[in-house]
């Protein structure tokens, strides 16, 4: 799933930006919502990549809840900046059932895999030296 962000140059000269989801390439989700209908290109701004619990409409509802606001009522464009978008984000992803379900592994094994990885790395830094 990914989460997207774009405006017009227009709309992002008064911090106008849409916020929204596709499952499928992000470029080409915008291209299809860049019809006749729109006199000036969509440009995006940025996309994350999230888990399947996460939809646009936690990002929306985390939007709301940094002050950014709605453009119209009933759509996906907020006046807001893309700091508070990033932000967003990571707060939705950290609500999402995705991560309150997950369980972190004993701190023994954490230990243990990271000695492993220290060990290689070693090993990597003297056979390129």
């Amino acid at each position: 799933m990914n989460i997207y962000a774009y405006s017009t140059e227009t709309y992002q000269s008064l911090n106008w930006i849409k916020v929204g989801q596709t499952k499928n390439d992000v470029e080409g989700r915008i291209n299809a919502q860049d019809l006749t209908a729109n006199p000036e290109e969509l440009n995006v701004l940025k996309s994350w990549e999230v888990l399947p619990s996460v939809s646009d409409h936690d990002v929306h509802r985390e939007l709301l809840e940094l002050g950014a606001t709605k453009v119209r009522d009933n759509r996906e464009w907020f006046e807001t900046t893309l700091e508070v978008i990033d932000q967003a984000v990571i707060n939705a992803i950290m609500n999402s059932d995705g991560i309150v379900g997950f369980t972190p592994p004993p701190q023994s094994e954490v230990r243990e895999l990271a000695n492993k990885l220290e060990i290689k790395l070693d090993k990597l830094c003297l056979m390129t030296a």
